[in-house]
């Protein structure tokens, strides 16, 4: 249960910014050398995020994203194996 909650911490930000998020954290961890993809969505705004029913629409990964992953895959480290 210990693992499972501390994994479920990024749950909230795959759900906001999509595969770019798992691409980063991959990078993170030295599997990929890079984290673009191929095709990057456009930033939007908090009112289109709403207008396009929030649960589809996705961020663009910016410099607090990247933050925010890089805080919580310290935290978790401890308990991923590679």
């Amino acid at each position: 249960m210990e693992v499972f909650a501390k994994a479920a911490l990024f749950i909230a930000e795959i759900g906001a910014y999509g595969i770019e998020t798992l691409k980063y954290i991959l990078y993170l961890r030295g599997v990929f050398k890079t984290y673009g993809t191929r095709e990057r969505q456009r930033e939007m705004s908090q009112a289109e995020i709403l207008a396009a029913g929030g649960a589809s629409a996705r961020l663009r990964l910016d410099s607090t994203g990247k933050q925010v992953l890089r805080e919580m895959l310290d935290f978790v480290k401890p308990w991923l194996r590679a």
